[in-house]
């Protein structure tokens, strides 16, 4: 790859003044402007002519054409966040790079949580303390259980890593297989005898509903669904039948198919299941997509090859 012009940087973040004043620090000659809303992104687009555009989601719908397909100046986004589905279809013609790895660490901590939290008990003894009850349960010990990781990216891995230490035996399942870790046809297989699924997926076109009903019935009876992935992925109308009716021990959940979690859904009275609101940020993450970004910048300037360049065909 050939070197580039010294680049245009906008920042369009609802705060962006986060990622500016540090990134104006590192290069103040750098052209450089910011951009708080969708509304006003088409305008910043025509007049500031960015080569590079380092994004958050501010809200929905996003405007995937707008920055990817209007905007011809631009060559390379940069997203904030791990996930890139609200960028799809992406362009040949501009790189899309993903702020993976920055809250792996925190998010692989959530899923041990949530297992140990089930072989304790948590769950049952916070609703116990809310109604003045003391009934002893026996604990379950973690070493020598079963977790299935649906999903060996940068989280999925740590995951594993986390849980084998906890002593738990660990199965991972990706797209293909590849050493230790089986194909997704063999995902049904692995969840028979399987105490946990942790979804660590991505979101795209194959990903979504891949946790269907088909996948969920055929869980280990007692078993608990832990999922930190995306919206879509999971079956939710099949996964709250299922822990209704006693067929799974429990869930932690993270991410919906609608965010926020409408009032109505049944998830939220389900007394096996623990929602937390798509959780996925660490403290001083934005400081960490700061050092992601200009470590690619320095890449872009001199014309080499990005971290966490986005794959059109697979999509993450």
């Amino acid at each position: 790859m050939k070197a580039v012009s010294e680049p245009r940087v906008l920042v369009l973040a609802r705060e962006p003044d986060i990622y500016r004043a540090p990134i104006r620090a590192r290069y103040p000659e750098l052209a450089l402007e910011t951009c708080s809303s969708y509304e006003a992104l088409g305008e910043a687009l025509r007049r500031f002519e960015p080569t590079v555009v380092l994004t958050g989601k501010i809200g929905a719908p996003f405007p995937r054409e707008l920055l990817l397909s209007s905007a011809p100046s631009v060559e390379w986004v940069q997203c904030d966040s791990a996930g890139v589905d609200h960028l799809r279809p992406f362009s040949s013609r501009v790189r899309v790079t993903s702020a993976s790895g920055i809250h792996d660490e925190a998010l692989a901590d959530y899923v041990v949580c949530a297992m140990l939290m089930f072989n304790l008990h948590f769950p049952a003894f916070f609703r116990q303390q809310r109604d003045h009850l003391w009934e002893p349960k026996p604990l379950r010990p973690s070493n020598g259980q079963r977790l299935v990781v649906l999903g060996l990216g940068a989280i999925g891995t740590r995951v594993a890593a986390k849980a084998q230490a906890l002593g738990l035996q660990v199965v991972g399942v990706r797209a293909r297989p590849q050493g230790d870790a089986v194909g997704v046809d063999k995902l049904i297989e692995v969840l028979e005898d399987a105490d946990f699924l942790a979804v660590t997926l991505p979101r795209t076109e194959k990903t979504l509903g891949l946790v269907s009903e088909h996948v969920l019935t055929s869980m280990k009876p007692g078993s608990v669904l832990v999922n930190i992935s995306r919206g879509g992925i999971v079956d939710e109308r099949a996964l709250a039948r299922m822990l209704r009716e006693g067929a799974l021990r429990g869930a932690v959940l993270d991410v919906f198919e609608t965010e926020p979690l409408p009032a109505e859904s049944e998830l939220w009275d389900l007394a096996n299941v623990v929602i937390t609101p798509h959780t996925g940020d660490i403290e001083g993450w934005q400081s960490k997509v700061v050092e992601l970004f200009c470590a690619n910048l320095e890449r872009f300037r001199a014309g080499k090859t990005l971290r966490n360049v986005v794959d059109p065909e697979r999509g993450y």
